[in-house]
């Protein structure tokens, strides 16, 4: 397994934009800081060659609690939204040549609150399937996670 973290407040990935000026079509795709950052760890990280085959990539998003919060609530249920999360994480990653994003045969996305001793950020783990290996079974996984709570 291949592990990475990288430390600061998570942004979502800002979707492009589309307009006219002076009679031209111009789109505008902004990159964030949050994007910077992710790729900078995901360079300094990243395997010797690009992952050419299937891969798993666990994603662990940690938000700032506000005051509002209560200690015992963990998991964070308002935006952003997982998949533009995701989205400007598999593209710093593919930016600086970990693998291309459709690559990406599983994933599991997790948005909480950072506990009192954790920084807000994000833990990226990434492991290289086997196009041998068995599927998940996605009904036990739940159930396991359901088992757990």
């Amino acid at each position: 397994m291949m592990l990475f973290s990288v430390d600061g407040d998570p942004e979502a990935q800002a979707r492009p934009r589309t307009f006219s000026m002076r009679g031209r079509i111009v789109t505008h795709s902004p990159k964030m800081a949050w994007y910077g950052a992710v790729a900078l760890m995901a360079k300094t990280n990243r395997p010797a060659a690009p992952l050419d085959g299937p891969v798993l990539v666990g994603l662990d998003f940690r938000f700032r609690r506000p005051a509002s919060i209560k200690m015992d609530v963990s998991f964070k249920s308002t935006k952003p939204d997982n998949d533009n999360l995701e989205k400007s994480v598999f593209d710093a990653m593919a930016s600086v040549g970990w693998f291309k994003d459709s690559r990406i045969a599983l994933n599991v996305t997790q948005k909480r609150y950072a506990e009192a001793h954790e920084k807000p950020g994000l833990t990226v783990m990434v492991v290289a399937l086997l196009e041998t290996h068995r599927t998940v079974d996605m009904a036990s996984l739940c159930h396991a996670i359901e088992a757990r709570a």
